[in-house]
């Protein structure tokens, strides 16, 4: 049950709530060049744009890199553009090759990470995320090359942020352009992310505060369409948020939000919220039985919505609802395709940690790791019951490495953060395979 716990979609992290307390902070430098504004993707695309020479390469380049955080297909219009006038300049190679690789378009991204090998010049962070698409085309002592080259040990944050950067979680300024798009389409009830987005912004990939100019875009923004209600719920969780510990579930009842008696908000972004600000002072299962059916009718409705799932998952979790918590899994793996719930449904039915597993259960976990390729918990134990030999345990290794690139799962429990170690360690055994004669085709990979 504990495993289970923790394999949760939806379990809320201790650093969760810590980091979402702390007072805003500046981001840390990013891996490209940050637009100091917030707003849809169409204004980034204007800023970074307007007035530039279109027969500069150098001016694409550079416009190119500060609309990656943003929209990565404009930044990679710019960077092909770019190419074309300049189609030797190594650098402007090394940025479409990031693009690609963060399109998942290894094809591509390999031509150009090839183009700056010749020029001698792909290292450190680059050749690491290169690594990633070598062995997804099945170039596999390539990747191996590539990532030994990067120097992990010496150079493991870089090499964590670029890894980030091209194939980690969106980056905050999209999520925020994405959910201002989102609510001026469909409503405040269907923006959950962008207010989770502005008060858990991620810095990069560990770094997490709440953000204070995307809360007062919202704001804005709100205010702007005369949306009252969700005003309200607004200043109702900023209010919370920013109180001492002792007074938010008092706010709480004030607002009439998410406690006993009172109204489950219309935005599930601001309730999962409300539950992280007053996690101690939850009455877990009265709560579920006043909001769970609301929060399961929503997750199930035809908008669909991901974060009343999350939040219902959570409560069912802390309520030792296994019955319930079961089928949250399977609609937040067969509807929502999300790997963590597909992870945490095989821990539920005693699949994922079978020490002798059935004939079903190991044809159960075979296909979980085909519908999850970038699940890495998945892949891991898939390998582990599989026992695979030869051949056949290079390209299941490689599936492995692969989704680890996406999460950090295996991270070295020595460091608080979220690290590449385990991903290290998993290259180290792919080059002793090769060394020993293990050859693969990845034309099998999962």
């Amino acid at each position: 049950m504990y495993k289970h716990f923790l394999l949760c979609a939806f379990a809320i992290s201790t650093s969760a709530f810590a980091q979402l307390l702390l007072p805003s902070q500046a981001p840390a430098p990013p891996v490209r060049t940050e637009l100091n504004a917030y707003g849809d993707t169409a204004s980034y695309v204007a800023a970074a744009t307007t007035g530039i020479n279109r027969n500069d390469s150098g001016a694409l380049l550079q416009a190119g890199d500060m609309l990656f955080q943003v929209s990565i297909t404009e930044a990679t219009k710019l960077h092909e553009a770019a190419a074309k006038l300049a189609p030797r300049d190594w650098q402007i190679q090394m940025e479409l090759g990031y693009d690609y690789t963060a399109l998942d378009d290894c094809k591509a991204a390999t031509k150009s990470w090839d183009q700056v090998a010749k020029a001698n010049q792909l290292t450190n962070g680059f050749a690491a995320v290169a690594a990633y698409c070598y062995l997804k085309v099945g170039r596999i002592d390539d990747a191996i090359n590539n990532w030994m080259a990067a120097g992990y040990l010496s150079n493991h944050t870089g090499i964590e942020r670029a890894i980030h950067g091209a194939l980690g979680a969106p980056f905050a300024h999209a999520r925020s352009a994405q959910g201002l798009e989102r609510y001026r389409a469909q409503g405040w009830k269907l923006s959950a992310d962008w207010v989770l987005n502005a008060f858990q912004w991620n810095h990069d990939w560990w770094n997490m505060s709440q953000n204070d100019a995307a809360i007062a875009v919202i704001a804005a923004e709100l205010t702007a369409h005369k949306d009252q209600p969700a005003q309200r719920e607004l200043q109702c969780l900023k209010d919370i948020v920013a109180a001492h510990a002792d007074a938010r579930a008092s706010i709480a009842r004030k607002c009439k939000l998410f406690v006993s008696g009172g109204k489950l908000p219309i935005n599930s972004g601001v309730a999962y919220l409300l539950a992280v600000a007053m996690e101690n002072d939850l009455n877990i299962k009265l709560l579920l039985r006043q909001f769970g059916p609301e929060l399961n009718k929503r997750a199930r409705s035809s908008e669909g919505d991901l974060q009343a799932l999350r939040l219902l998952g959570y409560l069912q979790s802390r309520a030792t609802d296994t019955v319930g918590l079961a089928a949250s899994d399977e609609l937040g793996a067969v509807r929502y395709k999300q790997g963590n719930f597909e992870a945490s449904r095989l821990a539920g039915l005693g699949v994922l940690y079978a020490k002798a597993p059935t004939e079903q259960q190991r044809r159960m976990l075979a296909a979980s790791a085909k519908s999850f390729p970038d699940q890495s918990i998945i892949q891991m134990h898939y390998m582990i019951q599989s026992n695979p030999k030869g051949g056949a345990y290079v390209s299941q290794l490689a599936n492995l490495i692969l989704a680890e690139y996406h999460q950090f799962n295996f991270s070295s429990v020595v460091s608080a953060n979220p690290n590449a170690r385990g991903l290290h360690e998993f290259f180290i055994r792919l080059a002793a395979a090769r060394k020993n004669g293990a050859s693969a085709s990845l034309q099998d990979k999962l």
